[in-house]
Formats: C-alpha cells, sequence, structure tokens
C-alpha cells in the first residue's frame, strides 16, 4: 500500500510539473536613446549571452540610483509552447557619468534595478552597438 501512494504520489507529482510552462527568449528589441537608433537581436547565442547578463546583475529592489544618462530600452520578447502571446520585459538601461556604473532598470509592477560589472557591461554595450549603429553603418 505504502509502495502503491507513492507512486501515486510521485504519478501527479511528474504531471504537475508537465504543466509547467518554459519560456523561450526569442528576441529582444533594441533602441538606443539620443542616436534614434534601433535594432533587432535574435541570434541564440547573443540572446543567451544578455539573459545572462541580466541574471547575473546586482538587483537590488531599495532606493533608485542615480544615473544620469538613459542610453538604451531593451524589449525582452519570450514564448512559451502554448498558444499564449508572447511576454515582454521591458529593461531600461542606463550610464551613471560620475560613478561610471551601468545600471538596469526592469519595469515591472514597481521598478527594480540592477548594478552590472565593469566586464559585464561592457559586453552589453559592445553587443548593442554591433546589433545597431554597426548594421547600419555596414550599408
Amino acid at each position: 500500500m505504502k509502495q502503491f501512494m507513492m507512486t501515486l504520489f510521485l504519478s501527479f507529482f511528474l504531471a504537475a510539473c508537465s504543466f509547467i510552462e518554459e519560456r523561450d527568449l526569442v528576441r529582444i528589441d533594441i533602441q538606443l536613446h539620443g542616436l534614434n537608433v534601433a535594432g533587432m537581436i535574435t541570434e541564440e547565442d547573443v540572446l543567451d549571452t544578455i539573459e545572462s547578463l541580466v541574471e547575473n546583475a546586482d538587483w537590488n529592489s531599495g532606493d533608485e540610483p542615480a544615473p544620469e544618462k538613459q542610453i538604451a530600452t531593451l524589449t525582452f520578447f519570450y514564448f512559451s509552447d502554448t498558444d499564449t502571446p508572447e511576454e515582454l520585459e521591458k529593461y531600461q538601461v542606463f550610464f551613471d557619468e560620475d560613478s561610471e556604473e551601468t545600471f538596469l532598470m526592469r519595469e515591472e509592477n514597481s521598478p527594480t534595478y540592477g548594478l552590472l560589472e565593469e566586464e559585464d557591461a561592457d559586453i552589453l554595450s559592445t553587443i548593442l552597438m554591433d546589433n545597431t549603429i554597426d548594421k547600419f553603418s555596414n550599408r
């Protein structure tokens, strides 16, 4: 009886886990402020890199930093396996010229702020330039 109950529990658990939707990042739209340049990223390896940079940011829902310059808006497009519409997440990218730090602001119910490490900020900057300005200058 005990083994039957354990099997039944595992069956319900596995069935419940199969209903958890996994969403995939399929596109990031970029809007560079001040330059009025836009771009789009769809390459899976670049999407994975940016997603990793955002996840690795030092997220703090405390006080808002005082960034002086908004650099970009990033819109993440997530799709799940079901017939639901895509989910969007927006991030603002700021650069504080005094501290030379790069901040992310995630737009949700209440904004949260993340600080990028210097190396991660450089990687993000290069990716944004490669997928906006450099694409237009090579035409």
